[in-house]
């Protein structure tokens, strides 16, 4: 099947580098300037949407789990690519800086970097390739993608450490349930409780650890409705042949939350 699929653009972005690896010859990438734009294209203009979900060294990304969550959309898989910055300028060296652009989340990635610069305004833009329209018109620097860093610019510095790994993990979606792949599995769900009690979230999980089952990540969201009130994404590990046990698992927490499953998936390995 044909997909369309929306990513944050401009063209040269992550998102759009990872879309562009996992894309066959007659899909169609379209490029949306926020996360909130490219999950609300999906079902009207897009097929599917690829967005960032993690990063090896900020964590999850708010956004999209909000965004997720709030569209009802699905997770079809997850794929990871590896993520190296540079710092360009229209300047002789970093001393000279005045502003420097920086996408959301490539400003905390880049934090410790950015913490030697001195009096210095640090500008956040929603994606890289805005980040790097901005130098072009307005001067000064930005933190980029390394592979759209040419040579072209009077300072470039590559911001990648050797020793520390840096990988954002991007999610495939639409609004199709999908058929689940046989090997290894992840689970994504959203749990909404319906009440809040003492012992409420040692309760959620106990169920887990009853039915054998590694969950591999918990984050809590505000429900946005009253102070103090959260729902929960989880992410667990399975298999095809242990979905019997997760199911038990999330029907066992259904009884005292709202559980809704955003896909059982696999990974596209590159």
């Amino acid at each position: 099947m044909t997909k369309t699929i929306a990513v944050l653009g401009p063209e040269g972005t992550f998102s759009d580098l990872a879309a562009k690896m996992i894309t066959k010859d007659d899909d169609h990438i379209i490029y949306r300037d926020t996360i909130e734009d490219v999950l609300k294209t999906v079902g009207t203009q897009a097929t599917h949407a690829l967005v960032p979900i993690e990063n090896a060294l900020d964590g999850f990304i708010y956004r999209t789990l909000d965004g997720i969550y709030e569209h009802t959309l699905s997770i079809h898989a997850d794929i990871k690519i590896s993520i190296d910055y540079a710092l360009v300028g229209l300047i002789d060296g970093p001393e000279d800086i005045q502003r420097i652009f920086v996408q959301f989340a490539a400003k905390a990635q880049t934090q410790s970097f950015l913490n030697t610069l001195e009096n210095v305004s640090v500008i956040v833009t929603e994606s890289n390739m805005v980040s790097h329209h901005h130098i072009l018109s307005q001067g000064d620097a930005a933190i980029v993608p390394l592979h759209i860093s040419t040579p072209d610019f009077p300072y470039r510095k590559t911001l990648s450490d050797p020793n520390v790994l840096n990988e954002t993990r991007f999610v495939l979606l639409s609004r199709r349930v999908h058929q689940i792949p046989e090997g290894p599995l992840k689970v994504s769900v959203i749990v909404k409780p319906e009440s809040d009690r003492p012992g409420l979230l040692y309760d959620i999980l106990s169920v887990f650890k009853t039915h054998d089952i590694n969950l591999v990540s918990i984050m809590s969201r505000p429900m946005k409705t009253t102070m103090g009130r959260y729902i929960f994404f989880l992410e667990m590990e399975g298999t095809l042949h242990n979905r019997q046990e997760i199911e038990i698992a999330l029907k066992t927490i259904s009884a005292s939350a709202t559980v809704t499953v955003l896909g059982y998936y696999g990974s596209i390995t590159l």
